[in-house]
């Protein structure tokens, strides 16, 4: 999904003949793209290759400080099979979960830029493949929610799920249409998940969300 990547290797004919586009993380650090912050809403995402939409989502435990302690956001990239990303393994919405504190992708639990397989199976996590129909949204698998209670899902390194859901991803054309859903509180505010400590008689705690 990246030409920093194996999507260096796509290719018609012959590996290498098609390489694919950066990824939408690579776009926005090379100063190619201004990112476009969106929150509650109808949204469509039309392709990156026709004019550059990249869409960021910030929860509300994440932060965009690179030193802080959760530098996390979400980009949103429409991705099709045209033109220099023709040979790409599927198409339809990619989410990448960023982590501008870490310096590599080279933990596996923890990376710092880390696309959210939409059919949940790992593949590229566990290295089974490089890339698949499945990964973007609704792709083959036809997922079309990334929320609290989907998998993947939106929760943040430190197990705090944010504020938003992405509800009735939808292809409509080259395009992708979706609902974000933002939890507020009376005054407006975004809030998140507590977490409460349950301590037991020798007063260590156990962090857990409630």
């Amino acid at each position: 999904w990246g030409v920093m990547d194996a999507g260096s290797w796509l290719g018609i004919g012959n590996s290498g003949d098609k390489p694919s586009h950066f990824s939408a993380w690579s776009k926005v650090r090379l100063g190619w793209v201004n990112p476009i912050e969106i929150t509650s809403g109808s949204y469509i995402l039309t392709p990156v290759i026709n004019d550059g939409m990249i869409y960021k989502i910030i929860g509300s435990s994440y932060n965009e400080n690179p030193k802080g302690f959760n530098s996390e956001y979400f980009l949103l990239e429409n991705r099709q099979k045209t033109r220099f990303d023709t040979a790409i393994p599927g198409d339809g919405m990619l989410i990448f979960h960023i982590d501008e504190s870490m310096w590599t992708n080279r933990n596996q639990n923890h990376k710092k830029v880390d696309l959210e397989e939409a059919d949940g199976d790992d593949d590229l996590d566990n290295e089974y493949n490089h890339g698949d129909a499945g990964d973007p949204y609704p792709g083959s698998s036809n997922k079309r929610e990334f929320s609290i209670s989907s998998y993947p899902n939106n929760y943040s390194y430190e197990n705090n799920s944010s504020v938003f859901e992405i509800t009735n991803i939808t292809k409509s054309g080259d395009n992708v249409d979706f609902a974000i859903l933002t939890y507020m509180v009376n005054s407006g505010e975004q809030i998140r998940y507590d977490t409460d400590l349950s301590y037991d008689t020798a007063g260590s705690g156990t962090e857990r969300d409630i």
